[in-house]
């Protein structure tokens, strides 16, 4: 599935949502176009949340992610999840 049909189903999303998890392409383009497209859908207090975190381009898109929105990037220690938790302002 390309990386258009997921924006596609985003935009169907009409409510804010509590929590995503985002496991699919690893790719910095890739993983940071996810984390931007479903960042906005998340509901003030909710979590966006993903896997493998270790992968270079991975931790590269979550850091420049976290930078650009003024996040804290949360890792966890024992395996290599991550999440934000959105703070609605």
């Amino acid at each position: 599935m390309g990386r258009n049909a997921f924006n596609g189903r985003s935009r169907a999303i009409t409510d804010d949502l509590d929590y995503v998890y985002i496991d699919w392409n690893h790719a910095y383009t890739y993983a940071l176009n996810d984390i931007e497209t479903y960042w906005p859908l998340v509901s003030d207090g909710g979590v966006l949340a993903g896997h493998d975190s270790a992968i270079e381009s991975m931790t590269q898109a979550l850091i420049d992610f976290a930078s650009e929105h003024n996040l804290q990037l949360h890792l966890e220690p024992y395996n290599s999840d991550w999440y934000f938790v959105k703070h609605d302002t």
